[in-house]
Formats: C-alpha cells, sequence, structure tokens
C-alpha cells in the first residue's frame, strides 16, 4: 500500500541518506551540512514507467537516477522526443543490495542532454515499497486525484500542461 505524505517525505530522506552514506567518504558524518560541498554526479540504475492519458504506458529499464532529493529525483533515459511536464511517472530506484522504492509522482521537467538523452525531473507525491500506479492503472486514477488529473495532460507541443507543486499531495483522492 502506498505510503502517507508524511511517510512519502521519510522515505525520501532514507533513500538520500543511504545514497549518501554508499558514495561519501567514511569521515564525513552524514548531518553535516553539505550544500556547498563539491558533490560527483551519483548515478543509481533505475526503471522508469510513463503514463498516458489512454491508458497506454512506457516502461524504461534502462534508467539511471541522477538527482534525488527530499522532494524529487531526476532520471536519465535514452528517448526519441521530450516527455511533457505534468505526465504521471512510477520510478524504480534500488540502492545496494536494498529492495527497490517506487516513487510515483508528476514530470516536473524533461531537458535534452544531449541527441536522444534526456533528463527528467519528477517530483514525488507517493513511495513504497511495491507498484503504486503500475499494478492497475484504474485503482490507481480512483485513489490518486493527481495521477487522474495527470492523465489528462495533453500530448500536444503548442501548450505547457501546469504543474501545481504539491497541489493534492501524496494522499490518497
Amino acid at each position: 500500500m502506498p505510503r502517507t505524505p508524511g511517510a512519502t517525505q521519510q522515505q525520501l530522506v532514507e533513500l538520500v541518506e543511504a545514497l549518501e552514506r554508499e558514495t561519501l567518504p567514511a569521515d564525513v558524518p552524514l548531518d553535516q551540512e553539505r550544500r556547498t560541498a563539491r558533490r560527483d554526479p551519483n548515478f543509481v540504475h533505475s526503471e522508469i514507467c510513463l503514463f498516458h492519458g489512454s491508458g497506454e504506458t512506457r516502461t524504461i529499464v534502462d534508467a539511471a537516477t541522477r538527482n534525488l532529493t527530499f522532494h524529487g529525483l531526476s532520471v536519465v533515459v535514452h528517448l526519441h522526443q521530450l516527455v511533457r511536464r505534468g505526465r504521471p511517472a512510477e520510478v524504480i530506484v534500488a540502492l545496494g543490495s536494498g529492495s527497490p522504492t517506487h516513487l510515483a509522482g508528476i514530470v516536473a521537467f524533461c531537458r535534452e542532454i544531449e541527441k536522444n538523452l534526456y533528463e527528467i525531473g519528477v517530483n514525488v507525491r507517493a513511495s513504497g515499497p511495491s507498484a503504486i500506479l503500475m499494478h492497475d492503472i484504474e485503482i490507481a486514477r480512483a485513489t490518486y486525484e493527481w495521477f487522474a488529473q495527470a492523465l489528462l495532460c495533453d500530448e500536444g507541443p503548442e501548450q505547457d500542461a501546469p504543474l501545481e507543486v504539491g497541489a493534492g499531495g501524496n494522499s490518497p483522492a
């Protein structure tokens, strides 16, 4: 079962801390402020599932989580076109030998890094140890108002979908 808003925030905190434990030198304490410190990019193998209003999904198994924050993450993938802002997505992240974490949310940005290589930013709305949206789109549509609204996102390039960061929260509708 997907987690509540507070639990989703805690899940992101735990993932960020786990990633830092894997990548920081042993002598750097986790509670030390590091916002201004130089960081090497960390890539974690991931999968991303992109959802379309028709109910069609596209899963990309060869993805890499590039950035993980307390509010979301970005994933680098090979694509042939941009993903529209506002589109729903679910990312599966596994750190080290730990069990995978599912993070579901809304595409906040998509930018081309180089030809057919894109970075997709996802504002996380729900998290859990198992599929949140992927298990059954109709149940997810009925459970999460933000997911149902995001499925209405137009695919056309002529207008940008509105993105209300934080609207709807992580809780079921």
